[in-house]
Formats: C-alpha cells, sequence, structure tokens
C-alpha cells in the first residue's frame, strides 16, 4: 500500500517497502499514463532524471513527488491509500491507479 500525501510525498508501508525491496534502491524513476491513470514507479540505483528515496525508522519510506502530482493534476488533494500491483511483467514497472483509493 502507499499513500499519497497533501504536502506532495508519496510513501510505502512497511509491507510495500519490503514486497519492492526498496532497501536495495536509492532513487526511483516516476511516470504517468493519462489514459489509464497509472502512476508507474521504477525504483532504481541510477541517480539521473530519478528521486531519491528517504528510508525512515520503523521501514517506513518515502519520496518527495511535488512537481510530478502537480504536473498529473492531483497535488493538493486529500491524501488517499492506494494499492500497488507488480506489473514489471507487462510494463516493466510497478503501477497505482489513482482513480482507485483505498482509503482515506
Amino acid at each position: 500500500m502507499i499513500s499519497i500525501w497533501t504536502r506532495g510525498q508519496i510513501s510505502f508501508n512497511t509491507v510495500a517497502a519490503e514486497s519492492l525491496h526498496l532497501k536495495d534502491y536509492s532513487h526511483i524513476e516516476l511516470y504517468f499514463d493519462h489514459q489509464k491513470r497509472l502512476i508507474g514507479l521504477n525504483p532504481t540505483n541510477i541517480i539521473t532524471e530519478s528521486i531519491p528515496i528517504n528510508f525512515r525508522d520503523g521501514g517506513l519510506v518515502n519520496f518527495s513527488a511535488i512537481p510530478f502530482l502537480r504536473s498529473i493534476g492531483i497535488f493538493g488533494n486529500k491524501t488517499a491509500k492506494y494499492i500497488i500491483t507488480d506489473d514489471r511483467k507487462v510494463s516493466g514497472l510497478y503501477v497505482v491507479g489513482i482513480g482507485h483509493k483505498v482509503g482515506p
């Protein structure tokens, strides 16, 4: 599960962070499919055009995505939780459907 916060942070709960093996990466790349309303996430160790990942005590992981969220028109909305899906076999990315909130 991930949360998109009103302050422009995207955070992963402990289960998601472990499932995506985020501890093995230092950065994340973001993509957006306008037609399907999907955010694509690609954990990486490549610094160019990627966003640094912050690792917090207790296993929480987050990163700042203000410019990205503004560009797709969801910055400043209410904080919401979403399910993250492994779509690497098809798209090469983990994906989040922003039209499908699972909680406030």
